[in-house]
């Protein structure tokens, strides 16, 4: 059983793009859960998915500067910890 839920939550973040440079924009996240029904003839309780995927989305994503560090374009290397003085 699939359930599909549009409109879940807006991100709103800035990305680099290989085009276009510094780009800010905001996307609708829409999501398909797929699950069997239970006794009660649900897939899943709703409300608690919607509260983490949504904790997901405000931990990482929204109101991010995004960084494709797998495009060709981007050269990405890890820094070091400073150390204390």
């Amino acid at each position: 059983m699939n359930l599909f839920v549009r409109d879940l939550t807006v991100i709103d973040s800035s990305y680099l793009c290989e085009q276009r440079g510094m780009v800010g924009e905001s996307w609708i996240v829409d999501v398909v859960l797929s699950g069997e029904l239970n006794e009660m003839s649900m897939v899943l309780d709703f409300g608690k998915v919607k509260k983490q995927i949504k904790h997901l989305i405000d931990e990482y994503v929204d109101h991010r500067l995004l960084v494709p560090v797998k495009s060709s374009a981007v050269r990405h290397q890890a820094s070091k910890p400073a150390t204390p003085n």
